[in-house]
């Protein structure tokens, strides 16, 4: 037998041992009270060889080494960690669909041109500049008076929405208008008439009168003559040239005529050569194309048109509406006209005792009498003066 001098919770010395006394364990993170009853030694080394030198007793080694990792502890953790993940997507989410705030607070502005006075102050002994430029002013109602009455303000009123600044907005200078060089001639030929809302584009040997939807003709029956026209003057007999290319097509609604008089039945569009007197004399041979609203059938043709003292002598030849040549021949006070519709055969539509004097303007011109706006293609235009060799005819 022996007696027990080790704690059997830590295995350290018992502090002290008697026979059949109690001994206190001298590990002070022990401390444990034992009694210190004899022992079998068999018993004593079986204690001894089932646990090594400093191990922790049996119910302890059952229990987690740290609080912190503790089976309650760990769910706990794990529950904070998904809420906490919760708040925070939610709150990114929010911060990102929120719509940005403005950078200022938006103000609304009247734009006014500011009038100077006629007269001038008292006080203000320079007059007011009349050149004042535009400058963003303020529309809120001045402060009233408090020394005078006056009528209440209704509890309804908005606010002033609009602050006067001290410093004019700055102004940004205005883009120049870009404007067209005015054409005045093309090759021989100089501008004789041309409306403001007409148009002169000179390619070359290529021009091209551009006429809007309104009503530009010479006519004596409507007193109108202001259809775009470019000449040029020649003394005794010429030939004169001019080739009328593109498509002639008027539109099918007619321009109303002034004074509540019923429109003309037929749109006309045409362009050509001119020889011109003044607006009671005058020649024309034109590719034109007229639409009468009345049938409903549109018609292509070559007109000469003889105005004589303020009176029209008209004669039509069927045609395509293709590309042709116009020519004036002029042999003493005969004219004759003819047109060239294929490049090799001449057809003359009409020779005729005219009456202008030996100085004539030659040149060419285009009309419109439709709402639609018309492009007359005028090509390779030539006049040669005298008669050519050969005689009389060609």
């Amino acid at each position: 037998m022996a007696t027990i001098t080790t704690c059997p919770s830590c295995g350290q010395k018992l502090a002290t041992a008697s026979g059949g006394g109690s001994a206190t364990c001298s590990n002070p993170a022990c401390g444990r009270s034992v009694e210190a009853a004899p022992i079998s030694l068999g018993a004593l080394a079986a204690r001894q060889s089932s646990r090594h030198h400093g191990s922790r007793p049996e119910l302890m080694n059952r229990l987690p080494t740290s609080f912190m990792i503790a089976p309650p502890m760990i769910a706990v953790g794990g529950v904070s960690v998904v809420l906490y993940g919760m708040v925070l997507f939610a709150v990114v989410s929010a911060r990102r669909h929120a719509p940005a705030p403005p950078l200022m607070p938006e103000r609304a502005v009247t734009y006014a041109t500011i009038t100077p006075p006629t007269t001038v102050h008292p006080a203000s002994p320079q007059p007011a500049n009349p050149a004042a430029p535009k400058l963003p002013i303020a529309t809120a109602p001045l402060k009233p008076d408090a020394s005078k009455p006056g009528p209440a303000k209704p509890a309804s009123e908005p606010p002033n929405r609009v602050i006067a600044r001290a410093t004019p907005a700055p102004t940004v200078a205005p883009k120049a208008a870009v404007v067209e060089p005015r054409v005045e001639s093309w090759g021989l030929l100089a501008v004789a008439n041309l409306p403001d809302d007409c148009q002169l584009k000179p390619e070359g040997p290529r021009l091209l009168i551009s006429i809007p939807g309104s009503l530009h003709v010479l006519s004596p029956q409507l007193h109108k003559f202001n259809a775009p026209r470019l000449l040029s003057t020649i003394k005794g007999d010429f030939t004169a040239l001019v080739a009328v290319t593109g498509g002639i097509m008027p539109g099918t609604d007619p321009l109303p005529l002034a004074d509540g008089q019923p429109p003309l039945p037929f749109t006309f569009q045409s362009a050509g050569l001119l020889a011109w007197v003044d607006e009671a004399n005058y020649l024309r041979l034109e590719r034109t194309s007229i639409y009468n609203t009345v049938e409903g059938k549109r018609y292509h043709h070559v007109l000469v048109e003889n105005c004589r003292d303020g009176k029209l002598k008209s004669e039509f030849r069927d045609a395509r509406d293709a590309a042709l040549t116009l020519r004036f021949e002029r042999r003493g006070s005969e004219m004759r006209c003819s047109y060239n519709p294929d490049g090799r055969n001449w057809l003359e539509v009409k020779r005729q005792n005219v009456g202008f004097p030996g100085e004539l303007k030659v040149g060419v011109s285009a009309s419109n009498l439709s709402t639609k706006p018309f492009s007359a293609h005028l090509e390779d235009f030539q006049i040669t003066a005298g008669t050519p060799a050969g005689g009389k005819g060609s």
